[in-house]
């Protein structure tokens, strides 16, 4: 069982750069998207409720994390906002994201460092982990045994 003690800043950083990706796959959990073309996997191994109910549990803490983490996010100014997508959305190392952004405030008196950004996404990750205290540990339980199975771990 997982519990806050044993989030990491690396698990932090997993759903920092996943999270879009999750975002798309929760879509495809959803009834409506069968409507729509797409398939609804439905556990057939035995456990506890019925297939339909465990999804929906999964969706439910897959959601609820990523919720979370996106309100997480929205409550940093837009600066670091803007850090996260660039080093975890777009994927760029800090020099990187640290260029691009002295490239657009070059009109300022000052400028963006590998250190800076490092800060930044030091910040980001500390609130995001603050956030992820407020919740239940069988949520993050729950969360991290979907995730996995995502991944192709077993647990």
């Amino acid at each position: 069982m997982i519990t806050l003690a044993e989030v990491t800043v690396p698990m932090v950083d997993c759903i920092l750069r996943s999270r879009q990706m999750w975002r798309k796959y929760l879509a495809y959990l959803d009834g409506r998207s069968a409507q729509a073309g797409g398939v609804v996997v439905l556990p057939v191994r035995g456990g506890r409720g019925s297939s339909v109910e465990r999804v929906a549990l999964a969706r439910a803490a897959v959601s609820t994390v990523l919720d979370l983490v996106d309100e997480a996010l929205a409550e940093l100014p837009a600066e670091v906002q803007q850090v996260v997508r660039l080093v975890y959305e777009l994927g760029m190392s800090y020099r990187d994201a640290a260029d691009l952004l002295k490239r657009k405030v070059a009109r300022k008196k000052w400028g963006h460092t590998k250190s800076s950004i490092g800060r930044y996404v030091d910040l980001a990750r500390r609130h995001v982990l603050s956030r992820l205290s407020l919740l239940d540990e069988s949520i993050l339980r729950d969360f991290w045994d979907r995730i996995g199975t995502l991944c192709g771990e077993d647990h």
